[in-house]
């Protein structure tokens, strides 16, 4: 029988594709949404940034304002302390501009403090630890640039965003001072001021924790690092997220699971279709190319045979054999003993022919009491005498047909190709040796040769 096995790889072939397209939605949408979550994260991330930004850039312009100002400058000279709450103070204790203002002499040392809970009485709340870093950064710059610093200090109880500038009169380059008094702004980072970021960006859950909240692998945690004026990290602003995507993805993961069993179903009952409409095309291929008699190849099953390439190599180097095998007085037989005994002469003879081949070799019931062997060989007319030897030997032994012992004797003719020969020739070639034996009454294997002639062999012929 000749497989093809490249069909014998369709129905797996459909169930991978039905496989891999399954895994490809399912991993399509956990990718979209994964990528919808990292969007929605970037944007509430860069949300945070923009306020945080927007709050220390306000809390420096409010405190360039206070201190780039000649007046401040003489309130702070002349140390009138109802004067300065008024002017300055008061942008702690009755504005939003500040939670704290501090002013500081050119050393650092607090001279006045305003909040806005306690008023003028916010001596105590100045820590000259938690401002050093970013009092000496505002040292490292000069007076008559009009440079501010901001940064993020902690304050113990929490963080506050905090800006410097040097308290400096317009036409301070007319005076012949060298060291000017400096201000401190405070907003705090507290739980208002967090309430108020959150309104602003619309996000839930604000607030601040320690480093390792950071290291958290939680995909409805949003965080970024605050650091301090020198970069280093102080803490994590975190806040909820309400990741749309992984919201997304726990709505549309049953229907895309459904679409993915859908489609490996479908994948399987066409794989199982296909796998039973090829079986049943190769039982009615066997059928047709089969001996239903014998289960030999027929006349049609050796047509598509000769298109083998063993076959087709065999003829054309000169490497392929025919044996032609006849019974004799099988009519005569038939005609006696019926059709019946005439059957199982033919089974037992197919049968004595398998056992008589090799694996390589191929067994056709050409029609009626006619058998062919086609052997492919090094040495074809060897290896053909050979099975023909050992297919008479076979025949010797009785067939018992109603009872009675017969022995069925066999002509026997082979033929070799020859470089270049066709099919039709060699099986003639075959036909005429064994006629030549029948007519000769040989009980041998017999040889073509050319004096046998072309054969008489009444069969049609078979392309190559």
């Amino acid at each position: 029988m000749i497989q093809t096995n490249a069909w014998r790889q369709v129905p797996l072939c459909l169930v991978l594709i039905g496989v891999i397209a399954s895994g490809a939605l399912l991993c399509m949408l956990f990718w979209m949404t994964a990528k919808i979550d990292q969007l929605e994260f970037s944007k509430t991330h860069a949300a945070i940034e923009l306020k945080l930004n927007e709050l220390e850039e306000q809390l420096r312009l409010s405190t360039e304002d206070y201190s780039y100002w000649t007046l401040a400058y003489e309130l702070v000279e002349s140390g009138d302390e109802a004067e300065i709450l008024e002017n300055i103070g008061s942008g702690a204790t009755d504005s939003a501009l500040f939670d704290q203002l501090y002013i500081l002499n050119a050393t650092g040392d607090v001279l006045h403090a305003y909040d806005e809970d306690r008023g003028a009485n916010a001596i105590d709340t100045f820590s000259g630890a938690n401002f050093s870093e970013i009092f000496s950064a505002l040292s490292a710059t000069q007076a008559e640039d009009f440079l501010s610093v901001a940064a993020i200090v902690d304050q113990g109880e929490h963080l506050s965003l905090v800006a410097a500038a040097w308290i400096t009169p317009d036409d301070e380059l007319d005076r012949s001072v060298s060291q000017f008094p400096a201000m401190i702004g405070v907003i705090e980072l507290d739980d208002d001021r967090l309430s108020s970021i959150m309104r602003d960006t619309g996000l839930s859950d604000i607030h601040i924790g320690s480093l390792p909240l950071g290291t958290l692998a939680n995909s409805k945690l949003g965080s970024t690092i605050l650091h301090d004026i020198n970069g280093a990290p102080l803490a994590n602003l975190a806040w909820t997220l309400m990741p749309s995507g992984t919201t997304l993805r726990s709505q549309l993961l049953p229907s895309v699971i459904l679409l993915s069993l859908i489609v490996v179903s479908v994948c399987g009952l066409s794989a199982r279709y296909f796998h039973l409409q090829h079986g049943a095309l190769q039982q009615a291929r066997q059928i047709a190319r089969t001996d239903q008699l014998t289960g030999l190849l027929n006349r049609a099953g050796l047509a598509e045979m000769l298109h083998l390439p063993i076959i087709a190599r065999g003829l054309d180097q000169g490497q392929l054999a025919v044996i032609y095998v006849d019974l004799n007085d099988f009519k005569s037989l038939n005609d006696t003993m019926g059709h019946q005994a005439g059957d199982v002469v033919l089974m037992a003879m197919a049968q004595r022919l398998q056992n008589a081949v090799r694996e390589s070799d191929f067994v056709v019931r050409l029609g009626g009491d006619e058998f062919a062997c086609l052997i492919t060989d090094q040495n074809p007319e060897i290896a053909a005498l050979d099975v023909s030897k050992r297919l008479l030997e076979l025949s010797r032994a009785p067939i018992t047909l109603q009872g009675h012992a017969k022995v069925v004797m066999l002509s026997v003719g082979v033929a070799t190709a020859t470089p270049g020969v066709t099919w039709e020739t060699v099986l003639s070639q075959s036909d005429a040796a064994m006629f030549w034996a029948k007519q000769k009454g040989i009980n041998q294997p017999v040889v073509y040769s050319e004096k046998m002639g072309t054969g008489i062999a009444a069969m049609p012929a078979i392309a190559s």
